[in-house]
């Protein structure tokens, strides 16, 4: 589907930009799971998330970050889980809400820094293109933080959602061990 094939040791240490087609892709698949969830047509799907319809969003949010994911499972073996947090989670989410997502790794690196903010850029543009002139003004749309073993095991900043009795961040997917 992705069309890339890279050796486990150039998994983590090459900035690998995928083309614009797939964010176009991820934001019809995530259209596509809100018109099966709301039982809507696509159409009717767009109208409610343009309006700022909590529900839509919330659907909307959740699948592009489970497509996300999906890409990024298969480009970076550092890759260990994703969260979503935040009002993302909540009746509350607005049209220009960010959407809120913890990346926990193994390891830091560079080539993954640079793939999330050329995403966050393909991202906030595929939006602003989709939802129309109520969302020209936003300046950003993924609210993503990296966190490490060691800030979950220390319960450090937003690491401290993971687990959490509180308001627990919800996984989206987890690398399991082989």
């Amino acid at each position: 589907m992705l069309g890339l094939e890279r050796s486990d040791a150039e998994l983590s240490s090459t900035v690998l930009q995928p083309n614009a087609d797939l964010v176009r892709e991820i934001f019809r698949e995530a259209c596509s799971y809100c018109t099966g969830k709301m039982r809507l047509s696509e159409q009717e799907v767009v109208t409610r998330l343009q309006s700022g319809c909590p529900n839509a969003h919330s659907y909307f949010r959740y699948s592009l970050v489970r497509e996300l994911t999906a890409y990024l499972q298969k480009v970076d073996d550092k890759l260990k889980a994703v969260y979503l947090f935040g009002s993302s989670l909540e009746e509350y989410v607005q049209l220009t809400s960010n959407i809120n997502i913890l990346v926990w790794v193994t390891q830091r690196s560079p080539a993954l820094d640079s793939l999330l903010s050329w995403f966050e850029a393909r991202f906030l543009e595929e939006y602003k293109r989709l939802l129309g002139t109520r969302v020209q003004r936003m300046s950003t749309l993924l609210d993503t933080h990296i966190i490490t073993d060691d800030d979950v095991a220390h319960k450090v900043g937003y690491a401290s959602l993971v687990g959490s009795m509180h308001k627990p961040a919800l996984k989206i997917w987890e690398r399991t061990a082989c």
